[in-house]
């Protein structure tokens, strides 16, 4: 066994020649899916965490400003999340990022990219139109 991935009640993962199986305990098709969803949202928002931008693993902070450096990011996190998602909302995210990769299905980047890097995309575009 390779350990649990969404929790004891759902799901297990087990390693079978570098391939990993999801065993599902629920019966409803639909409850998977919303679990796998939330599942594949929050490895997104801890790859942002260690290395998408904020560099949480590189700080090398002790206990007490490691404490306050993710109190900050997670309100940074949240701010960036909120500023993505309005910006897919408008519509804008099909000229700031590929939406998905030629044969994948899974979303490219997070709300939390298109926030963090789509603000700057949206202040230079304005800026060029007004040339």
């Amino acid at each position: 066994m390779r350990g649990l991935e969404i929790s004891d009640h759902f799901s297990k993962s087990i390693s079978l020649s570098k391939k990993t199986v999801q065993i599902v305990y629920l019966d409803d098709a639909s409850e998977v899916i919303k679990y796998y969803k939330m599942r594949g949202g929050i490895e997104a928002m801890f790859r942002d965490y260690k290395s998408g931008g904020y560099n949480l693993e590189g700080s090398k902070a002790n206990t007490h400003r490691l404490t306050n450096l993710i109190l900050l990011i997670a309100i940074a996190y949240t701010a960036s999340a909120l500023k993505g998602k309005s910006i897919k909302n408008k519509g804008y995210q099909k000229y700031i990022s590929r939406l998905t990769e030629p044969k994948k299905y899974v979303r490219r980047h997070s709300d939390f990219w298109v926030g963090l890097y789509g603000q700057s995309w949206i202040l230079a575009w304005d800026f060029c139109s007004g040339i």
